[in-house]
């Protein structure tokens, strides 16, 4: 994932990241599928996108915590 992507997924809401880590997932599984059978060339294509998926997981966590925290200092006040 470039930098400019990355900051491009932070800008996002979380059903968008979720739908998102879906698509990557599909995308992972199909990976690993086209290499035991020999079809691609790219062994390392899968591992970045589980380290993509790993990255939108960690921003989407992020973003509901902060979420998390705007709602009990309205409580508190």
């Amino acid at each position: 994932m470039k930098k400019k992507d990355y900051k491009d997924i932070k800008i996002k809401t979380i059903g968008d990241l979720v739908k998102k880590v879906k698509e990557l997932r599909r995308e992972i599984t199909e990976k690993n599928i086209e290499l035991k059978m020999g079809k691609t060339k790219n062994v390392h294509e899968a591992n970045t996108l589980r380290k993509d998926v790993a990255k939108i997981l960690t921003i989407i966590k992020i973003k509901s915590f902060e979420k998390e925290n705007t709602k009990s200092e309205g409580k508190e006040k």
